[in-house]
Formats: C-alpha cells, sequence, structure tokens
C-alpha cells in the first residue's frame, strides 16, 4: 500500500470542510470526492488524526450503510442535533440525509 501524504490528508479534510449541515457523506465518497477512490479506509485514519483546532465536521462521514463511528456516542448526538434522521435500527437514513453533491452542482 502506497504511503499516504499529507496531501491526501488535505484532500480528505477539504471535502469534509464542504459537508452541509444535516448532511452526511460516506467514507467512499470523500474517498472518490478527494481523487482517491481506492483509499477508503484511509478517509477514516486521516479523520482520526485531524487537529480538533481544524473544526472540522467530522461527524457527518459515516459508513455507507450510515453506520456511526463505534464508540463515538457523541456523532450520534452531533447529528441529531443538525436534524438528520436515524432509522428504527441506528443508522442514519442514508436516502433522506446523504449528501448528493451532484444535485448541488445543477
Amino acid at each position: 500500500m502506497p504511503r499516504i501524504s499529507n496531501t491526501f490528508n488535505e484532500e480528505v479534510y477539504a471535502v469534509v470542510e464542504l459537508i452541509p449541515h444535516g448532511k452526511v457523506l460516506s467514507y467512499k465518497s470523500v474517498a472518490i470526492l478527494a481523487g482517491y477512490p481506492q483509499y477508503v479506509r484511509q478517509v477514516g485514519r486521516a479523520l482520526k488524526i485531524v487537529s480538533r483546532d481544524r473544526h472540522l465536521p467530522c461527524h457527518r462521514v459515516v459508513n455507507s450503510c450510515g453506520r456511526l463511528v463505534p464508540h463515538w456516542e457523541e456523532q450520534g448526538r452531533l447529528l441529531a442535533r443538525e436534524g438528520v434522521v436515524f432509522k428504527s435500527n441506528g443508522l442514519v437514513d442514508m436516502k433522506q440525509c446523504a449528501w448528493r453533491v451532484l444535485d448541488d452542482m445543477e
């Protein structure tokens, strides 16, 4: 696996900064938008090490099924506060809350 550079992290952070209030993106979508579609797992690693001083809305990144980060209870609270809808099984309702980037570009 290639070494991940600071450029990769910065590209990931740039995408995450754009996620609108009340919307979420999957790790895969972030990787694709950052220009690294094969580096889905590395998106999670980049978000794990980002400085809190950057105030990135990392809580808006979930897995493709809408599952939250394990052991990060605050994520669900932050998303709920933004109006993100959860299904009865606790997953984010991706049909309602996933950011449709291309729709916003039209």
